[in-house]
């Protein structure tokens, strides 16, 4: 599976509320994320674009694979998530064998639904509001043309092209906002 991603920064977040939901766009829940990120033990991988993360989110846990950004438009990657019942297990065996934790990300997060659009307005301690607009494909092929539609909401929502952001989260904790 594919993440087809574009994030922006956002001055007003509110104003881009009201905005999706002039659009159509379906509120579905706001949660509390908090993601712990991990460097692998030989492998840099701030150097080979690829993240792993245990991420709690109301109460679930997941351990996520993040491969490199596909895409100099987007964020583009290839993702792999499972759904884990015991995190703090999971913890523990990743660092036995010599992971360990570079970061923790911290976010509250408003849920949208625009079309087939998975949007997300964010807010991450330490940095400021972002939204997030995201398609997942299983075909490379479509990418482009799921990257065109992202586009052509952002541009809908007048968010402005010098407002957009490639880093993750975890980059502009770590190197610089």
């Amino acid at each position: 599976m594919f993440e087809v991603e574009i994030k922006a920064h956002l001055d007003d977040p509110d104003l881009i509320e009201t905005r999706l939901i002039q659009l159509g766009a379906i509120f579905q829940k706001t949660i509390h994320q908090s993601d712990i990120y991990f460097q692998h033990p030989i492998r840099n991988f701030a150097q080979t674009d690829e993240a792993i993360r245990i991420r709690i989110s109301d109460n679930r846990a997941y351990l996520t694979y993040k491969g490199p950004k596909i895409d100099s438009a987007s964020k583009t990657r290839e993702e792999l998530e499972l759904e884990i019942q015991e995190p703090d297990k999971l913890l523990a065996i990743l660092e036995k064998i010599g992971f360990y934790s570079v970061a923790r990300v911290i976010k509250s997060r408003k849920f949208y639904i625009l079309e087939d659009i998975k949007i997300s307005l964010d807010k991450i301690e330490s940095l400021k509001s972002f939204i997030e607009l995201e398609l997942e494909v299983t075909n490379e092929a479509i990418i482009p043309n799921a990257r065109n539609r992202l586009v052509s909401l952002i541009n809908q929502l007048e968010i402005s092209s010098e407002k957009l952001e490639r880093r993750s989260y975890l980059e502009l904790l770590l190197f610089g906002k």
